[in-house]
């Protein structure tokens, strides 16, 4: 092991957890948008010092070493996002990218930008997105980078854990109804038609809304009076465009209760999970069939309440069965742990370090 100590950081680096890739460079050739870097290329050509790279994103600069050497590299990676080489007619280049890698047995790591997937054909390919489906087979899919702030320093002391109480309390802040509904139920319809055609092969989203899923299990946790609910609904996305009151309602929502509800959006996945861990809080997740971070790592069927979508009027069951099992010291110390799990495997760049140890222990193709 390997200290390293750089303007009072201090950092651990396992030799095994540096990560090289190859790229080859009919790749890497200079591209104009709909072309973006990858967050691990994004970092060697933005134009930074080396000293803001060691400091900020020491996460990729300690982690990743690209090599001009395809045979001593642990992974290919593609450069790009592979969004630009779809939009672009080019992804020819991205499968000639496999099949040398395949041919030296090696794995192509992938980055696809945004909420949705693509059907990407190649067996030797590991695509890093943001929210994967597990009923993706092959090739392997990977939860992507969420970068969120962390606003708990913000937080006083008294409100970092919250006590045990007979009845859990469920909070939720966000979107769970839409003017919009019946252009989402065509679209969705008409996008599974021609993916099922092969005519797009841009993944389409859940042919339900999000947000008619939301709003069923917000209902179901509402007529329960084994929980008490605090529920603040929106008819719109806000996102960034949240005033500060909005966001700041959004965040005391979170730390103010026990749990909070954790369902997809527009992509499989939720930036409230994330906010919810980094907080301190204990997600429900209505498992759309997720693919959640380093699964083989994080034991997340103990640390969470996982609601299968197909059951979710039990949802007062999950979470109360999770909630009785647990002491009023356990009750404290999971909140504690959920809080360390986001800071060693979920902040920004910890995310990198954790995601270079897991390409390293990939099988070969």
């Amino acid at each position: 092991m390997v200290i390293v100590f750089f303007q009072n950081h201090t950092f651990s680096i396992l030799l095994k957890s540096i990560l090289k890739y190859f790229t080859p460079p009919y790749l890497d050739q200079k591209a104009k948008p709909p072309f973006e870097l990858n967050p691990i290329e994004w970092l060697w050509k933005s134009g930074l010092s080396e000293s803001q790279q060691r400091e900020k994103f020491w996460g990729r600069y300690f982690h990743y070493k690209r090599t001009d050497i395809a045979a001593e590299a642990n992974v290919f990676m593609v450069p790009y996002f592979f969004n630009g080489y779809f939009d672009t007619g080019r992804v020819n280049l991205v499968k000639k990218a496999a099949q040398e890698a395949r041919a030296l047995q090696k794995s192509l790591v992938i980055w696809v930008q945004g909420d949705y997937d693509f059907r990407i054909p190649i067996p030797n390919a590991v695509v890093i997105v943001q929210g994967p489906d597990i009923r993706g087979g092959r090739p392997i899919r990977l939860a992507g980078p969420v970068e969120i702030t962390d606003y708990l320093p913000q937080f006083t002391a008294k409100q970092l854990y919250l006590p045990k109480t007979t009845k859990p309390t469920v909070g939720f802040v966000g979107q769970a109804d839409s003017k919009r509904l019946l252009w989402y139920f065509l679209r969705n319809i008409l996008w599974y038609i021609s993916f099922g055609l092969r005519i797009n092969d841009r993944k389409p989203p859940s042919l339900v809304p999000h947000v008619l899923l939301r709003k069923r299990a917000l209902k179901v946790i509402a007529s329960s009076n084994q929980l008490l609910d605090r529920f603040i609904i929106r008819s719109q996305f806000l996102g960034v465009g949240a005033s500060k009151s909005q966001h700041e309602e959004y965040l005391y929502n979170i730390i103010n209760h026990q749990y909070t509800l954790c369902i997809r959006g527009t992509g499989n996945f939720s930036f409230r999970f994330y906010d919810t861990l980094s907080l301190g809080r204990i997600p429900i997740l209505v498992d759309t069939h997720c693919v959640l971070p380093f699964p083989n790592e994080i034991d997340w069927a103990r640390l969470i309440v996982i609601v299968p979508q197909k059951v979710i009027h039990e949802l007062p069951t999950y979470v109360l069965r999770y909630h009785q099992a647990l002491s009023e010291q356990e009750f404290i110390e999971r909140q504690r742990e959920l809080r360390a799990v986001w800071e060693k495997y979920l902040k920004r760049e910890a995310y990198y370090e954790r995601l270079a140890i897991s390409l390293q222990r990939l099988k070969r193709v």
